[in-house]
């Protein structure tokens, strides 16, 4: 009866409520809980998509905490201002009462709370309007115990458990079956437990391979590597997730011998949506069929040509009810025909376009409205034996499974063995006659809190595994205790299988760290935390070049200059960079190591976006530190301080040394030391300044010793970890007593087994694989750690009789599995947790923090909130190009400058040269106009780093035109700040940052144009245009004779027949052309001025 009821209260501490919201919002909303304090946090909070899709409303389900400690739930419908109904909710939980609200007078308990007006409770349900950011609604309740239900399922636990009492009970008549049973049985379950956690994490648009993202076929658009690493379930995608307009095509494409013959599968197609399918797709030529709920976005088939034109449209007329729920979409090919059919309804045909070598796939709508993709079917034909065949996609996880599922259960194989031979030492120094039971309570200690995870538990959870050994190892703990008799302690029987378990974790221990030596490391280095939960493998980290293994000696003086930067040739991680340079005054210098970027595989010979590096700042300029950059993206500082002094107009010596844990620097003859700067990778090594030339008069950078390569010395020592672990343990120990020496290492070497299925973990994994797990393999190491430190009381149960205090030592082991569950409850800690924020700081950044003395008068580059992710900072480059201070190297040319935001920079293209200022440049040279056009675009950036920081760079390039692209960023950040005030001075300060610029550089002769950032116009969130804003630098543009464009004139058009946008600013391919379009004839117009303006000039 006990057990019985120890098992139900499990089963209720584990269980978690469930809430069912009906409403009319077609995208993801958040609940928040409290316990009783009235406090709300991200911990107790959830946020989801709908589950279900009816004509007019949806249903959407939240796990929440254990109901029985939660009073209220708060209901954060909207992320932003709008209209919304709620139509009835559904609380829930296994032995509670369910509650249900879908009444008028039910729904009245619900509360307004924050940013809510026009809140109406009617018998249709709850209407009310969002003034805010933030909406918020407040539903009070009291979960009660359903009596049946607990007396119910009390009794069914009883019965089991006087089922497995008595089924024991006779197996111990046949002990050694039984156990070898429990452990066929453990290898089952672990295996299951393993499996179900890693085919859901593993199950990915990137790890399935059978599809080419859209996104990712050209220059990074944001989201598209979380959208390619988001596990997919369901059995089926979103294709409106991300910032919409995901697009997937297959990437086995037609061929002489393969021919797509009919496509079918499953959609459902929320409120004013659509999807296309995209058949015969090479490039940007295609024939497109529309399947929509939009009005404005008509259904048909659209055929476009290979530059993206459209060439001819059919619109089809299918009734709405037909969409209404999930449909089936079946597009058959006969007689050179595409036929369309809508749930066995035909709808319309179009001729093919029999475009060779070509593919298909599939394209979603914006975002906040749903659009989900199910059960694909491709049936193929070869053209010429006939031969037909079907191929299928369901977006599942049976890919995953197949691919992972031998491993696991090897590896499971693997560390249950060696756990059984660890069993069969640790019963030597246990009585002959309680061998079987501690045989079989350590094969059961496991086989319960597997089983329990399996069912109840933390079955998605990553740490479900560890914990079932935490516990098991806990029990063998307790079972040794239980069985130890000193006086029986017979060591020298089975000698053999000490040597045997021994020489297990020796290989295991080696193998790993020489396989893959990152599982112990710290989560994965890169500083963008967008790209450090990412599968690595996804992007490609440049530069590609191999590491390289000879000195680098310059053999002559090297003068950099702004725009003008020096890379050492090579790719070097550990190195010693000695230099020896004259720094002028008011004069920064920049050196860089270990300095990567990173590209899309659709834009691999790109530009590349600044990933990670380490800098080193020297600088006589006023206001700007001298230091080592704490930080490893764009925006560096803080700076740790340095000693030594920095001369002014003589020779300076640096050496900086670079090893696998720190940094040293040698200013001058005085040495700082960097602990915990340990190494990022293979990268660039480099030289930039900002202001005045400096003079790099002895330049050498020395790889030394790969001390983190295979095959190193340093890997025959990781054989013999566990034999120090095991000798450490013993001595100490032995300052307490006099333990034998034997024994002692033996049981601390069975207390390593914990740590030996986290190595064997390793030798499983590839470092893409462990890199994306992050701080969840931290975690694993915590757990296992504590169970290691939980294990090692089996020596002090040993050697109690010959330790002289041995609740000193109790108490010190204690202390480490507390440590050990500390540093796991510190990982789960969200990464904007307050804690984690300042122990991260302190850990990653021991020392002294340097301060600017005249912080007002930073600079642009020396000011993190200038700098944002700014790509000339990197490398001094344009767009990947090479600029040349001043008009030197391009005579008779007019110089054009491209800046604004990554909708500038050119986020969607198919390649860096296919962005809208290089095809305007295009443009302006077929017109024999003698031009070059610079992309000085920066990603995530607004007016205020835009106009601030070129107003500081641009001047040195002697620019013609400006044209700056300006609008959505700061539209969607004034609706971030609190307050109609503070959004009111927000708008104010951009636009006096605008006029600024434009006088500035109006009073060099600088031509600009206003680009008035245009936006999807199907999209309406955050960064919609704000109208204060953009009729506020219209007007300014105006009064300052800048020349205006406003594009959304056009692409609001276009884009209702055209692939025109990747998400709500970044254009596509096509979209890049239309923009290019749009600017030339401006563009033409100044270029002219100039050039005459030029003539006129030479001619005085």
């Amino acid at each position: 009866m006990f057990s019985a009821i120890v098992l139900l209260l499990l089963y209720f501490l584990s269980l978690q409520g469930e809430v069912t919201i009906e409403t009319d919002i077609n995208d993801r909303f958040q609940i928040f809980w409290s316990d009783g304090t009235g406090y709300y946090s991200e911990n107790n909070s959830a946020t989801e998509y709908p589950v279900e899709y009816l004509e007019n409303n949806t249903v959407t389900r939240f796990r929440t905490g254990n109901l029985s400690k939660i009073d209220n739930i708060r209901i954060d419908p909207l992320f932003g201002s709008g209209k919304f109904k709620i139509f009835s909710i559904q609380i829930s939980q296994p032995g509670y009462k369910t509650m249900s609200f879908s009444t008028q007078g039910e729904l009245k308990r619900l509360m307004p709370v924050n940013h809510l007006s026009d809140f109406q409770v009617t018998e249709n349900g709850i209407s009310a309007i969002s003034n805010g950011n933030d909406p918020q609604i407040m539903l009070p309740f009291q979960a009660r115990l359903s009596c049946f239900w607990v007396l119910s399922r009390l009794s069914a636990s009883l019965a089991i458990v006087i089922v497995a009492f008595f089924v024991v009970k006779s197996c111990f008549k046949h002990k050694n079956l039984f156990a070898g049973a429990i452990f066929l049985a453990n290898i089952l379950i672990v295996g299951l437990l393993i499996l179900g956690w890693w085919t859901s994490k593993d199950n990915t648009l990137f790890q399935n391979g059978r599809w080419t993202v859209g996104k990712d076929a050209g220059k990074f658009v944001f989201q598209t590597y979380e959208f390619m690493s988001a596990p997919m379930s369901g059995s089926g995608i979103s294709l409106t997730a991300n910032m919409g307009f995901q697009e997937i095509t297959y990437k086995n494409h037609d061929s002489d011998t393969r021919r797509l013959e009919e496509l079918s599968c499953q959609v459902y197609i929320g409120p004013q949506a659509y999807v296309w399918v995209e058949l015969e797709k090479k490039d940007q030529q295609m024939l497109g069929v529309r399947i929509s709920r939009n009005g404005e976005y008509k259904s048909g088939f659209y055929t476009y040509s290979s530059k993206g034109k459209l060439v001819s449209k059919q619109l089809l007329q299918i009734p709405k009810d037909m969409l209404n729920s999930s449909s089936r979409i079946v597009l058959s090919r006969q007689n050179g025909t595409w036929t369309l059919a809508v749930n066995d309804r035909q709808m319309g045909s179009s001729l093919a376009i029999d475009n060779k070598n070509s593919t298909f796939g599939f394209r979603g709508c914006t975002t906040g409205r749903e659009m989900y993709l199910r059960n694909i079917e491709m049936k193929f034909v070869d053209p010429v034996t006939e031969k037909r065949w079907v191929e299928t996609e369901d977006f599942g996880p049976s890919a995953s499974k197949q691919r992972s599922t031998p491993w696991i259960f090897v590896f499971v194989s693997i560390v249950l063995l060696v756990k059984a031979v660890r069993d069969e030492v640790l019963m030597n120094y246990l009585p002959s006659d309680k061998h079987h039971r501690f045989r079989l309570l350590s094969q059961l200690s496991l086989f319960v809190p597997a089983s329990a995870a399996l069912l109840f538990f933390f079955r998605d959870s990553i740490y479900a595994t560890p914990f079932s050994f935490l516990v098991a190892e806990l029990v063998v703990v307790v079972g040794f205790a239980l069985f130890f008799e000193q006086e029986k302690v017979h060591l020298g029987t089975k000698k053999w299988l000490s040597v045997l378990y021994v020489i297990g974790i020796l290989l295991v221990s080696g193998c790993s760290f020489l396989v893959n030596d990152t599982i112990l490391q710290s989560s994965q280095r890169v500083s963008n935390k967008n790209l450090s939960r990412i599968d690595p493998g996804i992007y490609i980290t440049t530069p590609q070049a191999p590491p390289t293994k000879v000195p680098y000696v310059a053999t002559a003086p090297i003068v950099i200059k702004a725009g003008q930067p020096f890379f050492v040739p090579g790719v070097f991680r550990e190195q010693v960079i000695d230099l020896v340079f004259s720094l002028p005054e008011q004069t920064t210098l920049d050196i860089v190591f270990e300095q990567q970027g990173f590209v899309t595989r659709g834009d691999s010979d790109g530009e590349a976006i600044p990933l990670q590096r380490r800098l080193l700042r020297l600088s006589t300029k006023s206001g700007v530190v001298s230091g080592l950059s704490t930080k490893t993206g764009v925006r560096s500082a803080p700076f740790m301080k340095i000693n030594g002094e920095l001369l002014v107009h003589a020779n300076n010596k640096v050496s900086i040394t670079v090893t696998n844990k720190r940094v040293k620097l040698n200013l001058n003859g005085v040495l700082t030391t960097f602990d915990q700067f340990g190494l990022l990778g293979f990268g660039e090594t480099g030289f930039l300044t900002y202001e005045n030339s400096v003079n790099l008069k002895a330049v050498s950078v020395t790889p030394t010793e790969l001390k983190a390569g295979p095959g190193n010395k340093m890997y025959l020592f990781m054989f013999f970890v566990p034999f120090v672990f095991a000798f450490l343990l013993f001595f100490l120990f032995r300052l307490a007593g006099p333990v034998a020496l034997f024994p002692t290492a033996i049981l601390a070497l069975c207390s390593y087994y914990p740590i030996v299925v986290l190595l064997t973990a390793g030798m499983f994994l590839p470092s893409g694989s462990l890199h994306f797990l992050s701080d969840g393999r931290l975690g694993w190491l915590f757990i296992m750690a504590a169970a290691v430190a939980v294990n090692l009381f089996c020596i002090l149960i040993y050697a109690k009789r010959q330790i002289k205090i041995p609740a000193l030592y109790a108490n010190l082991l204690s202390l480490i599995v507390i440590v050990a569950v500390a540093g796991y409850v510190y990982v789960i800690l969200p990464d904007d947790n307050p804690i984690k924020l300042r122990f991260s700081q302190n850990t990653i950044a021991p020392g002294d923090i340097a301060h600017a003395e005249e912080k007002k008068h930073v600079p642009w580059y020396a000011d993190n909130s200038l700098i944002g992710t700014n790509i000339w900072v990197w490398s001094q480059l344009f767009g990947g190009e090479k600029a040349v201070p001043g008009s030197g190297n391009t005579k008779d040319a007019v110089r054009i400058f491209v800046i604004g935001g990554s909708q500038a920079w050119g986020s969607g293209a198919a390649n860096s040269d296919s962005t809208f200022s290089k095809l305007l440049e295009k443009k302006l040279l077929d017109k024999k106009l003698p031009v070059q056009v610079l992309n000085a675009g920066t990603n995530a950036v607004g007016l205020q780093t835009i106009t601030r920081s070129n107003k500081q760079l641009l001047p040195i390039y002697e620019p013609d035109i400006i044209i700056i692209d300006v609008g959505t960023n700061d539209s969607g950040a004034r609706k971030m700040v609190p307050g109609v005030k503070n959004q009111q001075r927000f708008v104010h300060d951009r636009l006096m940052d605008f006029r600024t610029f434009v006088e500035f550089f109006q009073g060099q002769g600088v031509r600009i144009i206003l680009n008035l950032e245009a936006m999807c116009a199907e999209s309406y969130d955050n960064f919609s245009p704000d109208p204060e804003l953009y009729d506020g630098l219209k007007k300014i543009a105006e009064d300052t004779g800048v020349s205006v464009i406003v594009p959304s004139s056009v692409t609001e058009q276009i884009e209702k027949e055209y692939p025109l946008w990747w998400d709500i600013a970044h254009l596509t391919p096509y979209g890049q052309q239309v923009m290019a379009e749009i600017l030339l004839p401006t563009t033409e117009k100044l270029v002219n001025e100039v050039l005459k303006s030029s003539m006129s000039g030479r001619a005085l």
